[in-house]
């Protein structure tokens, strides 16, 4: 992926930047389905092939050089010039056909967001739906993929099918779901060597290896909240859970791990954990609060000065010192001094307009994200780089630094920041206190050219 470089490529009147799916096509070129119609690309440039009704799904039959396409409210197959449509009394009723397929034995499939039709070979001039009684029922966009064994996979609200394209296989599907660890709707199904990637609507992407069972925990073993904000292993048979109703103790027993809430730290918002040496959490709550639990003496402690009152802590970090700092967003950093239980303001040069993440790297300097740049704490200096050391935005978010815990080939001295803007994100390398290069990374250009700093 490190040769791969994004390019916006010139288009014709009305095609625009959006390609909604994908094909080959017999010239070398790639067609692309487009909501001004279908156009296909070749080394020599875009043209369009039919204009007008939105295309949202094409495919090249290889065996004879047809191509299908979903458009409209129907599909509609061209072949040696002619166009042949697919209506309702081919089988094809008026609906959006997101998606086509075309499956081992030579079967036309298309898809839309409830109902599959099967077109059996060449011989056949009318779509049937292929799994009578069976429902498919997707929210969003979900596509028909045939994979290497030549099963039918389609995304659904509930997870995803996967299906004997013969119909033959009793029964002929079988529904992945919340058995599997599936807790939204799947999207997308790639295939890739033994294993399926998902993509899940809402919870980003899961992978089942070797077509197994993937290990999930929710209501069923006790985990009563599927928001998520801390995840803390204690050790291989425990996990401690942050989540929007509280903190969950997870206990490993027989191979299965159990969840029960625990109900000495109430039931807020925990928007971020931390556990220190003696094995004791904090936690930060919304919309404000933090406390120290000790799950061996079951002690809960909140009666920590110099909080500021109804402010929420948006980062805690324990860093190599056992020191204990907090983030509180426009009222900054705080720093805990055990011995009086009060956390007291770090004086920094450039005050921060608002301290968001924090995270130690590998060298012990601490960092800090804010609305107007990183900060960084290095020996007893305070450094501050913005947009004049050639940042893209001063409002970063995001930080990741190398860590001790992580591997050594990692570089010691990278740091990666994200904006809160959409402009992309940044890799700086320090040299010492300096910044000796910059690199972006930008949505719609790729990596720019590096800019070392002198």
């Amino acid at each position: 992926m490190a040769n791969w470089v994004p390019q916006l490529l010139p288009v014709p009147q009305g095609v625009g930047q959006t390609g909604q799916a994908f094909a080959d096509s017999k010239l070398g070129g790639v067609l692309i389905a487009n909501p001004g119609g279908l156009a296909e690309w070749t080394p020599s440039g875009i043209r369009w092939i039919r204009k007008g009704a939105p295309v949202r799904a094409v495919l090249r039959n290889a065996s004879d050089l047809s191509i299908w396409i979903a458009e409209g409210e129907g599909v509609t197959c061209v072949k040696d010039g002619a166009a042949t449509v697919f209506g309702a009394p081919q089988g094809v009723e008026r609906d959006q056909w997101e998606s086509i397929a075309r499956t081992h034995d030579g079967s036309i499939w298309v898809r839309s967001r409830k109902t599959v039709r099967r077109l059996a070979g060449d011989s056949e001039s009318r779509f049937v739906d292929p799994f009578p009684g069976w429902r498919f029922d997707s929210f969003r966009f979900s596509r028909i993929v045939v994979d290497s064994r030549g099963a039918v996979l389609m995304g659904t609200r509930d997870g995803f099918a996967e299906c004997d394209a013969s119909g033959r296989s009793s029964p002929p599907c079988r529904m992945h779901g919340r058995r599997e660890g599936l807790i939204a709707e799947v999207s997308d199904v790639v295939e890739d060597r033994d294993s399926l990637w998902l993509s899940v609507s809402g919870a980003g992407v899961q992978r089942q290896f070797g077509r197994g069972v993937w290990e999930n925990f929710d209501q069923s073993e006790g985990l009563d909240y599927s928001s998520i904000w801390g995840v803390i292993p204690s050790s291989p048979e425990t996990v401690w859970v942050g989540t929007r109703g509280g903190l969950y103790r997870g206990t490993r027993s027989g191979g299965l791990l159990k969840f029960a809430m625990e109900r000495d730290t109430g039931s807020d918002i925990i928007r971020t954990m931390r556990m220190d040496r003696d094995g004791a959490l904090w936690l930060a709550f919304s919309p404000h609060g933090l406390a120290r639990y000790d799950p061996r003496s079951r002690r809960y402690e909140a009666d920590w000065r110099g909080l500021p009152s109804g402010q929420r802590i948006r980062s805690l970090l324990l860093d190599s010192k056992g020191r204990l700092w907090a983030s509180a967003g426009p009222m900054g950093l705080l720093l805990l001094d055990s011995p009086s239980r009060q956390f007291r303001p770090v004086e920094i040069p450039v005050p921060p307009k608002e301290a968001l993440l924090l995270r130690e790297d590998a060298a012990g300097d601490i960092w800090m994200t804010s609305r107007n740049g990183p900060f960084r704490l290095r020996g007893d200096r305070w450094l501050h780089y913005s947009m004049r050391d050639n940042l893209l935005d001063d409002s970063t978010f995001a930080i990741a630094v190398p860590e001790a815990r992580f591997s050594p080939a990692i570089p010691s001295n990278e740091v990666w920041l994200a904006y809160f803007s959409s402009l992309g994100f940044t890799k700086l390398v320090t040299d010492g206190d300096r910044l000796a290069r910059v690199d972006h990374f930008r949505r719609a250009m790729g990596r720019s050219k590096p800019l070392p700093i002198f």
